[in-house]
This record gives C-alpha cells, sequence and structure tokens, in this order.
C-alpha cells in the first residue's frame, strides 16, 4: 500500500527538517513539524477515563483509570530515541487513554529517566521494571507490559529479566514498532521517499546503542533481547509501520519469537511512519493498531 495520502501530502513541511532535534531547536522548523503532526481531527480524551498523576517510587507515572476497569492492567512506555519523550508526550497519552477506554484496563504511563546528562542502561530499565512491579503488586487479574519504539524494547526488557530472575512476567507484551536488536536488519522496501528526519539509518542506529549503552559489545539479553535467546517470554503483540527502516526487527523479532515457541500476533499500520501512534484515531491505521491492542487487553 501507498504511504498514507494524510501524511504524504503533508510531507513536503517537513522534507528539509534534518532531525527531530533540529526541529525543536528552531522555532521555524517546529512551527512546520506541528503543522505536519496535525491530524483530520484533533484528539480529545475519551470519555470515562479519569487521569492521575502518581509515582512508582522514585518514576513519575500517569495513571489512566477507565470508569469499568475490567481487572486488566498496563504499563505503556514512550519511544523517543532514549533521549527525548515523556508521559506528557502524545505517544504516551493517546495510546494510554485510548486503550484504556476501549479495553477497560487500568493503563500506566512511566517517565523513566533518558539518557542524557551521563544517565545510561540500565537507569531507564531500572525505572521500567520500578514501574511494572509497582504496577504488578496492585493485585490486577492481568498485568501486561508494552510500549513504542525504544520503549517497546524496554517492556521486552521487563519481560527478559522477569523471566531469567523467575519472578512475575506481564502476562503479554504489547510493542508498537520496536527495536529489538542492533544492528537492525536492512529494510528491504525503498524508503527514499521518506523525509530525513523519518529515517533510521545505520548511523543514527549506532549512535543511539552507544549512547544509551555505552558499549555495544557484549551487551545483555535485557537491552537487546532479539539479539538474545526470546525462549520463555509472554504471549506478544506486535504493532509494525510499514515504511520504517526499524520495520525489520519487528519483523525478525516475530519470527524469532514463533520459533521458540512463544505465541506472537502480528499486525501492520499499512501507510504508516515509525511512532504512528503518537496521532489520534482519526487516521485509521491509528485506530486498528490500536483496536489491535485493546483486543489483547480485553
Amino acid at each position: 500500500m501507498p504511504i498514507h495520502p494524510w501524511l504524504a501530502e503533508r510531507f513536503p513541511l517537513i522534507r528539509d527538517i534534518p532531525s527531530m532535534q533540529a526541529a525543536l531547536a528552531d522555532p521555524a522548523l517546529g512551527a512546520r513539524l506541528q503543522q505536519y503532526l496535525v491530524d483530520p481531527r484533533p484528539w480529545s480524551m475519551p470519555a470515562g477515563v479519569e487521569v492521575s498523576d502518581e509515582r512508582a517510587g522514585s518514576v513519575p507515572v500517569r495513571v489512566f483509570r477507565p470508569q469499568r476497569p475490567s481487572g486488566a492492567a498496563l504499563l505503556w512506555l514512550h519511544g523517543g530515541g532514549f533521549i527525548m519523550g515523556s508521559i506528557d508526550d502524545t505517544e504516551s497519552m493517546i495510546p494510554a487513554a485510548e486503550l484504556a477506554a476501549r479495553s477497560g484496563a487500568v493503563v500506566v504511563s512511566a517517565g523513566y529517566r533518558l539518557a542524557v546528562d551521563g544517565v545510561r542502561y540500565p537507569a531507564p530499565l531500572d525505572d521500567a521494571v520500578a514501574a511494572w512491579h509497582w504496577l504488578a503488586g496492585q493485585g490486577h487479574e492481568r498485568a501486561f507490559a508494552g510500549g513504542a519504539s525504544v520503549g517497546a524494547g524496554l517492556a521486552t526488557g521487563i519481560a527478559v529479566r522477569a523471566r531469567d530472575a523467575g519472578e512475575t512476567a506481564p502476562a503479554g507484551l504489547l510493542l508498537a514498532y520496536p527495536i529489538e536488536h542492533y544492528p537492525v536488519p536492512p529494510a528491504e522496501q525503498d524508503l527514499s521517499q521518506l523525509p530525513a528526519m523519518l529515517r533510521f539509518p545505520p548511523v543514527f542506529q549506532q549512535h543511539l546503542m552507544q549512547n544509551y549503552l555505552g558499549s555495544i559489545e557484549g551487551a545483555p539479553a535485557d537491552a537487546i533481547p532479539g539479539n538474545h535467546d526470546v525462549s520463555g517470554l509472554p504471549e506478544t503483540w506486535i504493532a509494525a509501520a510499514e515504511y520504517d527502516d526499524l520495520r525489520p526487527s519487528a519483523d525478525r523479532f516475530a519470527d524469532q519469537l514463533a520459533t521458540a515457541g512463544v505465541p506472537v500476533h502480528r499486525h501492520l499500520a499499512e501507510g504508516m511512519v515509525h511512532g504512528f501512534l503518537g496521532r489520534g484515531p482519526s487516521l485509521e491505521p491509528v485506530d486498528a493498531a490500536l483496536e489491535f491492542f485493546a483486543q489483547a487487553l480485553r
């Protein structure tokens, strides 16, 4: 399927923006980025979802409680390459609120430490694990872990640590356009039509992992799960973006899980690019991906 026309028509707005950091640093570029990020209809908080800011020990969390809780819960972790993102971002707010409303699950979005100002692995993952322990200790019938991009990798890291320590693991993993490998296998499709700021070439991947890990050599399984044994991980739902340099990581990870006997469910967000869950469900592929995850929680 071609790139979704709503996105493709807006590519000229961001064609000459080299990176997200550049857009954040330059008000003029930032204004164009905001125009690109406009959806067909504005998103608003679903009815019947109560939102509160709390703390899981030292980790700030935002809790989305539906009017009629189903007994399920989800820890949600945003993306941002370990250097950006927060519980205030749309990639935190929209999936958390929508999944709470659609499934009846209590959804907790965690503000893990970023790999900036000298912070490195395992600090972001330690925060994610602390938030998981906090959520898992609240007596929900089924508790899941999930996230977007590097947040999906952190959710998988939670499951790896639980598996290896013999602790309570998530009932399932909900992974949106995850990065689970280094290096990521090369994309088979032609992505040259994407603006530079939507690309994740090998040099970007190397910088991301070196910044997060310090050294890529000998990186443990909870840091780069797809480079290691995936047997014994929980049932997993993976939603990949069709036009994404990181899509091969999602595809390979799904294949690895299936080969290891782990139940895995796949969804392809047709016409979408990396980061699509930061947009609202007025874009039909976003709505479909949210339903895919909501069904898992239901």
